[in-house]
Formats: C-alpha cells, sequence, structure tokens
C-alpha cells in the first residue's frame, strides 16, 4: 500500500499542531499559580507533616517555564527569602514536572538544638533532560563559618521509585576539611546505600567552629571507610584512621533491627599515646597549679557515657603499645568492651607492662557515677613504675604482685580517692634503693656507725595488705619489709581522704648482726602525706634513747647487749610473711567478663 506523501506531510503538520496546543494548554495549567501552591502545600504536608507559607509566587510560561518565589517558609524547618525554578519543557507536555534549575537564596534552617541557626547563602539544583545528570550545590554558613556542598547524581529520574537507585557523589569542603561520599544511593527515601567515604583534613579547626564547638588546632586526621547498609544493618568495613602520628584499622556493624541500636565493632592500633591524642584531637594541656594533693578536684569525664544513652554493643580493640596519662606503657594491650545506655563494661583487659603482665576488668555506671575496678599485676617493676612516671628515683628490681578489688563513685578524682573501698595487696621481690643517706641511717640502726655503710638499702621483700573502707585503711601488721640487716612491721593508717600516711613500727636488726640504734629505740614512724613521706623515730622517744644509751654506758654496754640477746633468742621474724597477700575478688572477675 502506498503512502500519499501529501497527506503524510499534512498529517505530520497537524500532529505537531495539536502537540503544540495541546502542550501549551498543559503548560498554562501546570503552571497556573493557584495550582502550584495548592500542589506544593499539599505535598510538603505529606512528606514532613509541615506547614508550607509562600509570600508571593510569580510564574512566566515562555520561553521556559520559570517560577519565582518569595519568602517560602517552611514550619520548624526553615525559611528562603527567593527561590527560582525553571521547568524542563518536554516532560511538563507529558504532565511530569521537572525542574531543569532551581536556584535558593537567603535561606535560613532552624537548628532543632537551638544551638544558632544555619543560613544558606545559595542553593542550586541543575539537571540535563529528565533530570539525569544532576548537580547540586550549596554554601551554608554558621557560626562565621562556612562550607562548601556539592552532589552529582547520574540519574534521578525514578526519584520516589521504590528500589531505584542511582550512582554519585557527596562532597563537603570546611576550610582545609574535605569530606566525600562516592558510591549507590536509595532514590525513594528507604535505607540501602553503599558509598566509599573519606575525610582528609589537615586540622578540624574549620568544622569545630561550624558547629559551635571550642577546640584548640587539631592534628591532621584521615579517615576512610567502605559504608553498606542494607535496610537493618550499617557495616562499616576497611576501616583506617589517621589522627597525627597514629593509625588504627578496623570493621563494625551497628544493627537497627532491635529495640535499642547494637554497635558492634573490632578496632587495632599500632601505637597509642594517650595524653598525645587528647592534644590531636584539639584538647589542650592546662598547666597544673601546685598542689599538695595528687588527686584533685579534677571533673571527671562522665558526660562522655550520656553519649552512649539509647545504644548497646561491644566492641574488641588492641594495640601494638599503648602510653597511659600517667605515663604507664602497656605492650600489646587488649580489651573487650560492652555498653548499654551509660552502663560500660571493660569486661577483660590484659596487656604487659612494667616488666611483667596484667589482667583485670572495669565496670562505669554513669547515672551512679560509680566504677569497679578488678585488677592482677604479675611480676611488675617498682623500678620501672618510677622510671615511666618521670619520677626521680634511685630503685632498682622490685618485682611486684599486685591485686586490687576496688569500688569508688564521685564527680571528681579527688572524690574517687575519698570513696574506695576495698582490698589492696602487694607483695614485692628483691629490690636496691640506692641512697648514701638511706644505706647510712640502716648502718646506724644495726651498727651506731657509718662505717660499715654500703650506701643502699637492699631489701629482700616487702609486703602490703590494706583494706580500704571509703578511702581510709588501717590495721596492725598492714605493711612490712625486710632487708639483708633489718626488719619492719608498722601498723598505722593510710587515709586517701587527706592523702595522709601514718605507720609505726618497730626496727629489729637481723639475728646476729650486732647491735646499734636499733637495738635501744622504740618504734619508727612513716609520716606525711602521701606526695613527700618522712621516715623518723616516733616522737617522744628520744629521752628513752639517751636514757638506754647512759645504762649502756654505766653498765659497760651489758644492758644493751642482753636487749640484743633477748631479740635474737626470739628467732628471727618476716615481716613479709606476717603480711600475706590475698586474692582479687574472684566472684567480680568472673561476673564482670
Amino acid at each position: 500500500m502506498r503512502i500519499d506523501r501529501r497527506n503524510f506531510v499534512l498529517g505530520s503538520i497537524l500532529v505537531l499542531i495539536l502537540a503544540v496546543g495541546g502542550g501549551a494548554m498543559a503548560v498554562r495549567t501546570l503552571c497556573d499559580p493557584v495550582s502550584i501552591e495548592s500542589r506544593a502545600k499539599a505535598k510538603v504536608l505529606e512528606k514532613w507533616g509541615k506547614e508550607l507559607t509562600v509570600g508571593s509566587l510569580e510564574v512566566k510560561p515562555f520561553p521556559r517555564p520559570v517560577l519565582t518565589a518569595t519568602d517560602v517558609a517552611v514550619e520548624g524547618m526553615g525559611r528562603a527569602e527567593r527561590v527560582t525554578a525553571t521547568l524542563q519543557l518536554f516532560p511538563l507536555l507529558f504532565g511530569r514536572v521537572r525542574p531543569a534549575q532551581v536556584v535558593a537564596e537567603g535561606a535560613t534552617l532552624d537548628d532543632p538544638k537551638g544551638k544558632g541557626e544555619w543560613r544558606v547563602d545559595r542553593a542550586s539544583f541543575d539537571s540535563a533532560l529528565d533530570w539525569r545528570g544532576v548537580t547540586v550545590e550549596a554554601t551554608v554558613s554558621r557560626n562565621g563559618q562556612s562550607a562548601h556542598m556539592t552532589g552529582r547524581f547520574a540519574d534521578l529520574s525514578n526519584i520516589g521509585h521504590r528500589g531505584e537507585r542511582t550512582r554519585g557523589k557527596i562532597e563537603a569542603e570546611w576550610g582545609e576539611t574535605r569530606a566525600s561520599a562516592d558510591g549507590e544511593f536509595r532514590l525513594d527515601g528507604q535505607r540501602g546505600h553503599a558509598f566509599k567515604a573519606m575525610l582528609r583534613t589537615g586540622s578540624l579547626d574549620d568544622v569545630f567552629a561550624f558547629v559551635g564547638v571550642d577546640r584548640e588546632r587539631t592534628a591532621p586526621l584521615e579517615v576512610t571507610a567502605d559504608v553498606r547498609d542494607d535496610g537493618e544493618h550499617i557495616r562499616l568495613e576497611d576501616l583506617h584512621l589517621r589522627l597525627g602520628a597514629m593509625h588504627a584499622s578496623g570493621a563494625g556493624t551497628i544493627d537497627t533491627s532491635g529495640d535499642k541500636p547494637f554497635i558492634e565493632a573490632m578496632l587495632s592500633a599500632d601505637r597509642l599515646d594517650w595524653k598525645q591524642a587528647l592534644q590531636d584531637m584539639g584538647h589542650a594541656q592546662k598547666v597544673k597549679e601546685p598542689s599538695e594533693f595528687i588527686f584533685r578536684d579534677k571533673p571527671l569525664a562522665w558526660k562522655t557515657l550520656t553519649h552512649l544513652r539509647g545504644l548497646r554493643g561491644k566492641v574488641e580493640a588492641e594495640a601494638r603499645s599503648a602510653k597511659l596519662g600517667n605515663g604507664i606503657e602497656l605492650q600489646e594491650p587488649r580489651a573487650r568492651f560492652t555498653f548499654d545506655d551509660d552502663r560500660l563494661e571493660l569486661n577483660i583487659w590484659q596487656a604487659r607492662l612494667l616488666g611483667g603482665t596484667g589482667h583485670g576488668s572495669m565496670r562505669f555506671d554513669g547515672t551512679a557515677k560509680s566504677i569497679r575496678f578488678v585488677g592482677v599485676g604479675e611480676d611488675v617493676l617498682l623500678q620501672r613504675w618510677f622510671h615511666e612516671r618521670g619520677r626521680d628515683h634511685h630503685f632498682t628490681g622490685g618485682p611486684m604482685q599486685v591485686r586490687m578489688t576496688l569500688d569508688m563513685h564521685g564527680d571528681t578524682w579527688r572524690d574517687l580517692a575519698s570513696s574506695v573501698t576495698g582490698p589492696v595487696a602487694i607483695r614485692m621481690g628483691r629490690g636496691v634503693y640506692d641512697r648514701q643517706t638511706a644505706g647510712d641511717w640502716e648502718a646506724l640502726m644495726a651498727a651506731f656507725s657509718k662505717k660499715n655503710s654500703t650506701g643502699e638499702i637492699d631489701f629482700e621483700c616487702a609486703a602490703a595488705n590494706l583494706r580500704f573502707d571509703n578511702g581510709v585503711a588501717r590495721g596492725d601488721n598492714i605493711v612490712g619489709a625486710r632487708s639483708t640487716m633489718s626488719r619492719l612491721l608498722t601498723s598505722g593508717v593510710i587515709d586517701m581522704r587527706e592523702e595522709h600516711v601514718d605507720l609505726r613500727g618497730k626496727l629489729r636488726t637481723r639475728p646476729n648482726a650486732g647491735v646499734g640504734l636499733a637495738t635501744i629505740a622504740d618504734d619508727l614512724q612513716i609520716e606525711g602525706p602521701l606526695r613527700k613521706m618522712s621516715m623518723r623515730l616516733e616522737p617522744g622517744t628520744k629521752p628513752k634513747i639517751l636514757a638506754k644509751a647512759l645504762a649502756a654506758v654505766a653498765t659497760l654496754g651489758v644492758s644493751v647487749a642482753a636487749t640484743s640477746a633477748g631479740e635474737a633468742s626470739r628467732g628471727d621474724t618476716d615481716p613479709c610473711g606476717i603480711v600475706p597477700a590475698r586474692k582479687p575478688d574472684q566472684t567480680a572477675m568472673t561476673s564482670s567478663r
């Protein structure tokens, strides 16, 4: 069948006329200001349950439909001084509204926390035909700082359609800081994104200023991770973090299917220096005012635990080494955390430290502001304790077995010390205190002369068995020590509230070691603040010592020799055995695992 060319051309012209005429009618209908405003209000109400108000709306249908609205506001969300939208003509002919460009100027967004409004100086939306090749840009300012954000998407034509996705990349820039998310994004408003996240900065100063956080300059930071969200689980894989000189890696999952999000993560770091990390995060070290106290009225970071409210989870962490705030170095520390709201448990920790090993558990309760600590140290060196804490000492050796189960509560470090309750047991092996004055003193106590002084005290052992009750440990035979020349067993009080020690006991020489000042002296007193204790003969005993010395002269030393012989007949005493080491509360340790 042959087609008449003339009829074909006329028919084509007729179709074009109908299309253009119908399209023009559609444009006029769809671009009616009253209709547009009514449909926009209904859409906002349906989507967010908020009221939309428009000061004025102007529509120019040709050559391309352009809508200009002023004083546009959404209740509780924000407002814009001016919004201009240019519609794509071709989709409009078929009844679909597709903006080719939207520009919002002079917009402000309400801050739900009331910490300052967000101002959008300019935001734009540009797309090719039928929302393909879309670019979104915005410049946002807050607290005198600005951020530039850009989004590029391959295809938004199916936005709102169930299960539809698009490739895209979102970028944000604050001064030195760059952040991005590059991958696939859901278009139906549901979860299910999968993207590579990145944050890189020379310093977070601009970001902190933007969100209103007062911090000092931070160290360079870089974070990368693969993020996948299947609707119930958000998975972070191939996570890498570099802060200053520290590098950490790991993976994690956030399960949102239950009544509370459950976070599960594994983290591994190379070397963590806690003080340096705080500085790198912008926490400037404050100059400490001179104080007679070790534990100060410095508030504890209980607010940190409040950020965990509404969450549950467990985290396993390890590092090649870690340096605590007090200078103690941990080698290959491992820890397992669990938390539920603001109750955090360090179920078990273990590490090599101070030349030995340590393990234990901790429990924090943010609501009660309480801590339970169970710790065991095996063969940890007293020498290393002094050295790593930067203390001037003349001590070598001193392997210790340490066991403690302590409960504490309060708002400050001083409160914790004042409330500490529970047993502490310490037993130390061979150690040498290398000080000439100490060696001379022990020689005098043993032989009335410095002539045989070795210039040191050679400890064979030392032991302490303390049971604290609200910051105070008191009792008989609670601290003792044995050296190659002498023995000392003391009773008294160790007060953490006042940070004061008052221990007293009789110093005795090793049997058959000779006769010295210890033979005629009464109790020895270890007394003073924890920071600077002193050792002396008990006040009021000097007249007694003088009387015994005169008696020794008068009897040509017979009285002193008799006293020495009497003590020798009683045999040697081992203060370290009289002060036995106690085991920790095993029930507390096993229940917290």
